[in-house]
């Protein structure tokens, strides 16, 4: 993914695709894990926090969904940093951060 883009109060639907490694080979089985989006003010406290949805893994492997509701962006405008957690099943429970980047807040004009 990439730093993403939203008016304030729009809504943003947004597809992860997740990655053991560099090559687009290693795509993670997602089966039985927990993906969370964050996002984070400049201060770091949590603004939104949302479980993403994963689909049936042996068609859709290695992808989770969201969408960032009206109410959900509707932040002041700037840039906010983003990351996509990945919590795998079993004990004890194994959990990375595989994506960080920005959401940029726009104005509505």
């Amino acid at each position: 993914m990439k730093n993403l883009e939203v008016f304030r109060g729009n809504s943003l639907p947004i597809t992860a695709k997740v990655y053991a490694g560099a090559s687009e080979d290693d795509v993670v089985d997602l089966a039985g894990c927990t993906v969370m989006f964050i996002v984070k003010d400049a201060t770091g406290t949590e603004v939104i926090q949302q479980e993403m949805t994963i689909p049936d893994q042996a068609s859709h492997k290695g992808y989770a969904y969201t969408k960032l509701w009206p109410n959900d962006t509707d932040l002041e405008p700037g840039a906010y940093k983003y990351e996509i957690n990945v919590a795998f099943p079993g004990s004890p429970l194994d959990s990375y951060t595989v994506q960080r980047d920005v959401l940029v807040v726009k104005e509505r004009i």
